[in-house]
């Protein structure tokens, strides 16, 4: 389906774990089907990876509960796979690095690596996580292990002990973080040199940007549960925010603590609460955009939580009282609530998507516009659902992740087409049908229900040069008139004086 000679291989950048993965299981299942496997498992895995965290914490395993919404929140609504995937396998690696560091061992620092490793390739926001969290997991060394007696076994702080590790960094103490963190380092830094090479015009074009530092605050709730209707986020936010106070006044009200917690630092005792108060502290510094990745910010609210849930939780064993259960279970079923009038309009969408997409042809050039009305936003109105053409039909978009460095599958400099990107990425109606048609044989339009009415006139505006080939719900494509250009062919700039853009026949048929 490939044109051959416009893509290429391009395999050591982060977030790549998922594609991996989903194509090893493309051998034996359809692709489509292999994605959601992935993403399936995922989901599934956030709330199973919470419970054994908890249970390495000796907390309530319960806490995984209100963890659960966050495997469908931010990261699922937007489509950040990545993140996804990467939520669940920090969390179960959290516990084994915790072990790496109270007991540091030449094999536990080659674990530490790989683990650091697997972060790097699960998605980078979540080895920024793994990193904090082997700054702050380290210990100083505890009292020398006593000497079992007849009959008992030998234990050091509260576990079983079938042999005694060597060291790798020194007995406890600091060092056994130096080689995870010096993992974490060491692979950041490849990337900021090598990717760099990798970014197209066109990503390098998107302007660093912090953002609104007092807008963070209030938008936790949409971060983190946002939906259609802000009231209906609230409520769920509501109900989520009491159901963790409730976790943590029982916490606090237990009447008899561990003895640890009179035994051990207070670092000791709340270690992976520091770690999600990193966390926390990331998502108020980081910015929205940097370097041509956005949404960068907000990809540590999910982990920050997650883990201050499990760390605040009460004891393992602790009886809950009722109230506890029951707000707990109806967590998971809240999101799902907020969840499924998104997914219905989704299924809607893609359903409609797929009655046009046999329409075009194989290996063809493809400008996927979303040419709704709206106002100004920092996001790009570009319709997502639309890049299934390329995993559909091959051939090129005009937007498309083959451009982000990260994609194992990227288009050389030579092959790119970075002019209609730059000018098309942010407004869709620059789109100049005497000039694009030429090179791209299809325009997929969405213009959402609500905007039906605007149809007709994007029509007559695509024609002579596109004629309408199919249409279905809120999509319609349009076919190239003129002869197109081949994929492969090199980029070329805008013709000066620019043909009539989109907006400028518009602008004409309402002089006239």
């Amino acid at each position: 389906m490939l044109p051959s000679g416009v893509y290429a291989r391009s395999f050591g950048a982060p977030n790549q774990l998922f594609h991996l993965v989903a194509w090893a299981l493309s051998l034996a299942v359809p692709t489509d089907t292999a994605c959601k496997l992935v993403v399936a498992a995922a989901v599934l895995a956030t709330p199973v990876a919470a419970a054994r965290l908890a249970r390495h914490v000796g907390t309530s395993p319960w806490s995984a509960l209100l963890v659960a919404p966050l495997a469908v929140g931010f990261a699922f609504r937007w489509g950040l796979v990545g993140n996804v995937v990467g939520l669940p396998l920090l969390l179960l690696s959290l516990p084994k690095l915790d072990e790496i560091q109270r007991a540091p061992t030449v094999r536990g620092a080659a674990v530490g690596v790989a683990l650091a490793v697997l972060m790097y390739l699960a998605h980078e926001s979540a080895m920024v996580v793994y990193a904090v969290a082997a700054l702050v997991l380290p210990h100083p060394p505890g009292p020398p292990p006593r000497k079992a007696g007849r009959g008992e076994r030998e234990v050091d702080s509260g576990r079983s002990l079938s042999r005694s590790p060597r060291p790798a960094c020194g007995a406890g103490g600091r060092g056994g973080g130096v080689v995870p963190l010096a993992a974490c380092v060491a692979l950041a830094s490849f990337y900021a040199w090598w990717g760099r090479h990798l970014k197209a015009p066109s990503i390098l074009a998107v302007p660093d940007s912090f953002g609104p530092f007092w807008a963070r605050v209030p938008a936790v709730p949409e971060v983190l549960f946002g939906s259609r209707e802000p009231s209906q986020t609230m409520a769920v936010f509501g109900l989520y925010a009491v159901a963790v106070v409730v976790f943590v006044v029982m916490r606090l009200r237990a009447a008899d603590a561990p003895s640890v917690e009179r035994t051990t630092s207070f670092v000791e005792q709340h270690r992976f609460a520091l770690v999600g108060a990193g966390c926390a502290v990331l998502y108020f510094v980081m910015p929205i955009a940097y370097g041509g990745s956005t949404l960068l910010y907000q990809r540590f609210l999910p982990p920050a939580l997650a883990l201050l849930v499990v760390a605040l939780a009460p004891r393992e064993g602790a009886s809950l009282r009722p109230l506890a259960y029951v707000i707990a279970a109806a967590m998971p079923a809240a999101s799902l609530f907020l969840l499924l009038p998104s997914l219905g309009d989704a299924d809607r969408r893609f359903r409609e998507l797929d009655q046009v997409l046999p329409l075009v042809a194989r290996n063809s050039a493809v400008a996927q516009l979303d040419l709704t009305p709206r106002s100004p936003g920092v996001v790009a109105p570009i319709p997502g659902a639309a890049a299934r053409a390329l995993a559909e039909r091959g051939g090129r978009l005009l937007f498309s992740f083959t451009d982000a460095p990260t994609s194992p599958v990227v288009i050389p400099a030579p092959h790119q087409w970075n002019e209609p990107v730059l000018r098309l990425g942010y407004d869709p109606m620059a789109f100049c049908p005497e000039h694009d048609f030429r090179r791209f044989r299809y325009a997929l339009v969405r213009i959402a229900p609500e905007w039906s009415q605007v149809a007709p006139l994007i029509a007559a505006v695509m024609a002579p040069e596109g004629r309408v080939a199919g249409e279905a719900g809120e999509w319609i494509l349009f076919e190239s008139t003129l002869p197109t250009s081949p994929l492969a062919s090199p980029d070329v700039p805008l013709p000066v004086p620019a043909p009539a853009s989109l907006r400028d026949r518009i602008a004409g048929m309402k002089g006239r």
